[in-house]
């Protein structure tokens, strides 16, 4: 059985993240950002990391589980820091084959710059481990309300983002499920040169993008039995409410994206 959770997936535990307010985790995850970034020395870094950490801890979410999410973005990182680590000139010269020159100074960048994109998918892993796709939907829905004035379909754009989160886990279930029903037919991935894999990964992408379409036409179709009709202003049976808890870890974040902001230009 597969123990990683994928984009998108809610794990329901009663943590103090679970239980904030959806609009309180999209601001305090954009604050987190801007601080990631802005973050260059070793002070900044550390704080920017136990921040990362203290959060990851405080959602209850098994760490395996966790771990092995970063399997699907594991080439992403390797790649982000191999480039990094020979296309920054330095001083420091440690290897040179014609053009490619490995410095010490391009792989102290490319760990920062691996790390900083490890922190960030983290980051936005656990906001959808911890906020159901409806929560995220009415969070955002909420935040970017202000837009309508200037004419922003900001309940579509909300129900967009939901239904994506939605259908992510959803569709990494059914790639694997096509995969193993593919390789009990004997397909092998595995084995063979580059293009031969790729020519035996038709058998997997074609029902996928099919099961895919099919999905989304019944959607459609189940919305439009249901009278959805875009630009309609419709009630909620839960309200969101800001607690002083909210409130706190609000500022908290908000003090930390300061900091790393007045450190970095001081």
């Amino acid at each position: 059985m597969n123990n990683s959770l994928l984009l998108g997936q809610y794990y329901p535990e009663q943590s103090l993240l679970h239980r904030l307010d959806p609009r309180i985790k999209i601001i305090c995850l954009l604050s987190y950002f801007v601080a990631l970034f802005l973050a260059k020395d070793k002070l900044t870094c550390i704080l920017v990391s136990l921040f990362a950490i203290l959060a990851i801890l405080s959602s209850r979410i098994p760490l395996r589980s966790f771990l092995h999410t970063f399997r699907y973005i594991f080439l992403l990182l390797l790649l982000t820091m191999l480039l990094n680590a020979f296309l920054t000139d330095g001083e420091t010269i440690l290897w040179q084959y014609q053009f490619f020159t490995l410095s010490k100074e391009g792989i102290i960048k490319g760990l920062l710059m691996a790390g900083r994109l490890l922190l960030m998918v983290s980051m936005a892993f656990l906001l959808s481990f911890t906020t159901t796709p409806l929560a995220l939907t009415d969070g955002l829905e909420r935040l970017l309300r202000p837009g309508q004035k200037i004419g922003l379909p900001t309940q579509e754009l909300s129900m967009m983002v939901g239904i994506a989160m939605r259908f992510i886990p959803t569709l990494g279930e059914e790639m694997e499920r096509i995969y193993h029903a593919q390789a009990a037919r004997g397909l092998d991935l595995h084995s063979g040169s580059f293009i031969k894999r790729i020519r035996h990964s038709m058998p997997l992408l074609i029902p996928f993008f099919f099961n895919a379409l099919q999905r989304a036409d019944d959607l459609a179709f189940a919305m439009e039995a249901r009278g959805y009709q875009p630009g309609i202003r419709r009630t909620r049976m839960k309200q969101l409410r800001c607690s002083a808890t909210d409130v706190m870890v609000l500022l908290l974040s908000l003090a930390l994206c300061v900091f790393v902001l007045v450190w970095r230009f001081i």
